[in-house]
């Protein structure tokens, strides 16, 4: 019987940073994808940042508070991408 697996592992920002998922069949790489997470456009995260309520803002600020509001934007598009690559990597499991 066949074991499915995912790695997630982070891209430098050499590479376009992110993460890549790689889909595994008996630890065998069988696919994989990449979730890039480009730099932040400022006017993209002011708007984020004031829609957050106060508490949010706390919270992101205390994972990243360089160059406010496009330091937490960043680290929340790069939660967001690698919540994604997870999705499908459970997705990939459960479908087998």
């Amino acid at each position: 019987m066949s074991r499915y697996t995912y790695v997630i592992t982070e891209r430098g920002r050499e590479q376009g940073g992110g993460w890549r998922l790689s889909l595994q069949e008996n630890d065998e790489n069988v696919g994989r994808r990449d979730f890039l997470v480009l730099p932040a456009d400022r006017v993209a995260a002011e708007i984020w940042w004031a829609m957050l309520c106060e508490a949010e803002r706390r919270f992101w600020f205390a994972l990243n508070n360089a160059d406010l509001p496009v330091g937490p934007y960043e680290t929340y598009l790069l939660a967001e991408s690698y919540a994604e690559a997870k999705r499908i990597g459970e997705e990939w499991i459960s479908f087998h």
